[in-house]
């Protein structure tokens, strides 16, 4: 994609509803670029290491006296940077992956259709329609390897509560797994890195230091769906302990196959925030793709070694440069809109 002329902002935000042609910024932060330029074409790219809020301008801003040109800026930080050499685009790639990760295999069954639907999880009687869901696809011979299960099983009341299932909704958690399981598609479960403030686990969190709070320990509340929460801090080693042990008892345990790490862009607007940064407190804002990269690996770590035979499949909507070595990902919550 030819992005000369414009200008870009990372950081990682929730942008429901955006435009494909025209928002700016969305959820994921990877400061890199390619430039394909000469005769004969040639590529290199750079990449800025740095996991601060940050621009680029390609050439959007003019000058009388310099013409076009180009500029980064980041918010925090040094400014340490990788020139990657080409010539082609393939092997800049290629380079760049070597660097940060190589992307992770999938298992077989994440290659085959997925099923996903918030109406399903949000209804009242949840498990029935799940239920019908599996029927339909055997009385319309539609294979489905895997269902992308919305966060409405966690809810209580309209909001959602990571790592609660709602026994309203879904009266035996374990028998529905078991039903997915022997129809033979897998469950992906939706899960958060927030804590509402009335959430069930919120006061352990918070005693034992696992949130992102000030200088004083008290935790950072921010805006978070229809309610006020913290985020969990995976700089934090207990964070991550905390964090894996409730992705095994609350999913993995009842055969849940994967994580669909959702809602992990961080936005973390209080400048008082701090983050734990493995025994070197820093303000939060500074590193907060940082976190959505922790969480993502924690998850995969956790799905490891429950099943170490086989390949885990993670999903990621927010992310950072490396998340390739741990997750799959997707575009975002956007309308869908065809233009010519």
């Amino acid at each position: 994609m030819d992005r000369a002329g414009r200008r870009f902002r990372l950081t990682n935000v929730d942008a429901m509803g955006y435009s494909a042609a025209t928002s700016d910024p969305l959820y994921k932060h990877i400061p890199f670029y390619i430039t394909l330029a000469g005769q004969p074409a040639a590529a290199f790219g750079i990449f800025y290491d740095t996991l601060a809020d940050c621009s680029f301008d390609f050439g959007q801003e003019r000058s009388n006296y310099h013409g076009r040109y180009r500029s980064f800026v980041a918010e925090a930080g040094d400014l340490d940077y990788y020139v990657i050499a080409g010539p082609s685009v393939a092997e800049v790639t290629r380079r760049f992956t070597w660097l940060t990760g190589r992307p992770a295999f999938l298992p077989r069954w994440g290659l085959g259709y997925s099923g996903s639907t918030m109406s399903y999880t949000d209804a009242p009687d949840a498990q029935a329609r799940m239920a019908e869901f599996l029927a339909a696809c055997e009385a319309h011979d539609i294979l489905c390897d895997s269902f992308h299960l919305s966060s409405g099983y966690t809810s209580i009341g309209p909001r959602r509560y990571v790592f609660h299932w709602n026994r309203e909704k879904f009266p035996d958690p374990a028998a529905f797994v078991a039903s997915y399981r022997e129809a033979g598609v897998r469950l992906v479960a939706n899960i958060k890195p927030v804590l509402l403030a009335d959430h069930p686990l919120f006061g352990e969190a918070q005693a034992r230091g696992l949130l992102i709070g000030d200088a004083s320990g008290r935790p950072a509340m921010m805006q978070f769906w229809d309610g006020v929460g913290a985020y969990l801090d995976f700089t934090n080693p207990a964070t991550l302990d905390w964090w894996k042990g409730q992705v095994t008892t609350a999913l993995l345990d009842y055969g849940v196959a994967a994580t669909w790490n959702d809602n992990n862009e961080f936005e973390i607007t209080s400048p008082r925030a701090q983050a734990a940064m493995f025994g070197h407190p820093r303000p939060a804002q500074e590193a907060k793709p940082l976190q959505t990269l922790m969480m993502m690996r924690a998850s995969a770590e956790a799905q490891r070694a429950h099943v170490p035979e086989a390949r885990p499949y993670l999903v990621s909507r927010a992310g950072s440069a490396g998340m390739q070595r741990y997750v799959q990902t997707w575009s975002g919550t956007t309308p869908p809109a065809l233009r010519r």
